[in-house]
């Protein structure tokens, strides 16, 4: 169940942000400085995770439900002149329009509430000094599976 949200919403990912990012893949969740630097080989790309899974839950009917929350992070680096941080801004702005009520081409996954949707700029120092801009775009997921 969550394997099969995680890669529908990642191959949906790439196939939505193809024309703004062409490294988009799943990622198990948070990052190490060496992993930042080698994905910067594309100059922009974007990984999909699940961060939590807070809430799981079963109907009378056997029907399992569990509420995820999912992150898009967007990983930029400076490129032909495009500042990394105008350039993360701009897939995330994109990010943030697709999401709302959306269920990414499965019977599944519930639609999305846009209260869920948040976006965190997730600058500091370190990664600013190794050229990296990074964002965080955050929302709920409930995934929904007939048990057994």
């Amino acid at each position: 169940m969550l394997n099969d949200a995680l890669t529908a919403i990642t191959h949906w990912f790439a196939d939505q942000l193809a024309v703004l990012v062409s490294d988009v893949d799943s990622h198990p969740g948070r990052f190490t400085k060496a992993e930042l630097e080698r994905m910067l080989l594309s100059n922009k790309a974007v990984r999909i995770a699940i961060e939590t899974a807070p809430g799981l839950t079963i109907t009378g009917q056997g029907i399992h439900q569990a509420r995820l929350l999912m992150a898009a992070y967007i990983i930029c680096g400076d490129s032909s002149g495009v500042d990394r941080h105008k350039s993360a801004l701009e897939v995330v702005e994109h990010i943030i329009g697709l999401l709302p009520y959306n269920r990414f081409d499965t019977t599944y996954l519930r639609s999305i509430d846009p209260k869920t949707i948040t976006a965190e700029n997730l600058y500091s120092g370190e990664i600013d000094n190794r050229g990296i801009a990074m964002w965080g775009v955050s929302w709920e997921q409930t995934v929904t599976h007939q048990g057994n």
